[in-house]
């Protein structure tokens, strides 16, 4: 999934929900929508890639809280820029 996750709709959606502000992990769900568990695999491979970080609490209640770096910020324009440039030539 590594090759192909910087390419994916789904990870712009989660780039661009977190870009407006950090959100525990059922807050980027609903954002998101679609499958919880598509949803963890994504978030785990944008995290290897430094694109997020995730903040896990140590105490009670045990949350977790997911936000865009700043290499995923840079990723997000870069990808919008491509979205934009593909509109005007399609």
């Amino acid at each position: 999934m590594e090759e192909n996750i910087i390419y994916n709709t789904k990870t712009v959606k989660i780039l661009e929900a977190l870009s407006r502000e950090p959100k525990l992990f059922s807050e980027l769900a609903k954002d998101v929508k679609g499958c919880n568990t598509t949803l963890k695999k994504y978030v785990k491979e944008l995290e290897k890639l430094n694109l997020i970080e995730v903040h896990k609490e140590r105490k009670f209640p045990y949350r977790k809280t997911i936000k865009i770096t700043p290499l995923g910020i840079n990723i997000l324009h870069i990808l919008k820029c491509a979205e934009a440039l593909l509109k005007i030539n399609s």
